[in-house]
């Protein structure tokens, strides 16, 4: 259930981009295990933070994930039920309307964890570095 979830919000993030003269980002391996141990450590630990206590932040877990960023953004949101509630949400707060409609990002990593204390959604984008 939880890559239909990724999918959708993939797909709706892509329409608010297009819908707004961006290019489309596309799902990476890399970035979706930084949303992921995002996702999964506020889940496991009970937190809405966008990073991780005692650990490195995100831009050091995209580098140690192996993507080579020149900049990047995370998006999270707790409770939503589906990704059109996590999508329309982030789109109704401007850091994460800007962070989504940024057009220099080309890729992005989407993740959901429904553990019963959530939903806990993340959204790392970057674009990659020399």
């Amino acid at each position: 259930m939880t890559e239909r979830l990724v999918q959708k919000v993939l797909a709706l993030t892509n329409d608010e981009r297009r819908k707004h003269g961006c290019a489309p980002v596309s799902e990476d391996p890399r970035l979706h295990a930084a949303a992921k141990a995002q996702a999964d450590d506020m889940a496991a630990r009970n937190y809405y933070g966008h990073n991780i206590p005692d650990q490195a932040d995100t831009g050091a877990r995209i580098t140690s994930a192996g993507y080579i960023w020149s900049h990047w953004s995370q998006s999270i949101y707790k409770g939503p039920k589906d990704a059109e509630a996590a999508m329309e949400g982030w789109m109704n707060t401007a850091e994460n309307r800007a962070t989504i409609l940024n057009c220099s990002f080309r890729h992005v990593g989407t993740s959901v964890n429904l553990a019963s204390t959530g939903p806990w959604w993340t959204q790392v984008f970057a674009s990659p570095g020399d």
